[in-house]
């Protein structure tokens, strides 16, 4: 899987104050991935086993709010799962999570919570290991210009839909991707 890493300084502070402050103890493989890569955003990234879907980051600290595992545990959602003995790690487009185990027999294993369906997840994973290995990414490749989007739409008789607001949204997403540096997560 690739991934395109937050910011790691003070990772090992970061963690330890997390850990005390939620009162949990990571699971060491999980712990050794936010502490080498802090999450990331995992852009054309499927998961593929008991449910098929994609992961487009995981949660890490110090970043944008999305992304903020704090900003999460301090919403329902984070505090629901937590109380339930898992933790928040990664995301999917449709806002559902995947979340840890972090107590009980199935400790360290992963499980797919539905946002509509907060009450119960899935276990997908025996453990975080697995889960990477059934992640598969593609490398991003040529990102289209404004003008090759705007030929496209042309060509699809679809001309009259190009505006300057998706004009702007088009040039948001290159600026994203022409900065954004994957690598293969290694654990």
């Amino acid at each position: 899987m690739l991934i395109s890493k937050f910011k790691t300084e003070y990772m090992e502070e970061r963690v330890s104050d997390f850990e005390k402050k939620c009162a949990v103890d990571l699971p060491k493989t999980y712990r050794d991935f936010i502490k080498k890569y802090n999450g990331g955003r995992t852009p054309d990234t499927t998961f593929k086993g008991k449910i098929k879907t994609d992961i487009t980051g995981f949660l890490g600290f110090d970043t944008e709010e999305q992304w903020n595992i704090e900003n999460l545990m301090a919403c329902e959602i984070g505090e629901n799962m937590l109380q339930k003995g898992f933790l928040p790690i990664a995301e999917n487009s449709w806002g559902d999570y995947f979340g840890i185990c972090i107590n009980g027999g199935d400790r360290g294993s992963i499980f797919f919570w539905q946002h509509d369906m907060p009450g119960k997840g899935v276990k997908i994973a025996d453990d975080f290991t697995e889960f990477i290995s059934k992640s598969k990414s593609e490398k991003i490749g040529h990102i289209r210009t404004i003008e090759e989007r705007k030929r496209d739409m042309i060509a699809a008789n679809k001309g009259s839909k190009i505006t300057d607001i998706k004009i702007k949204m088009w040039q948001q997403e290159i600026d994203y991707y022409a900065g954004i540096s994957q690598e293969e997560v290694i654990l």
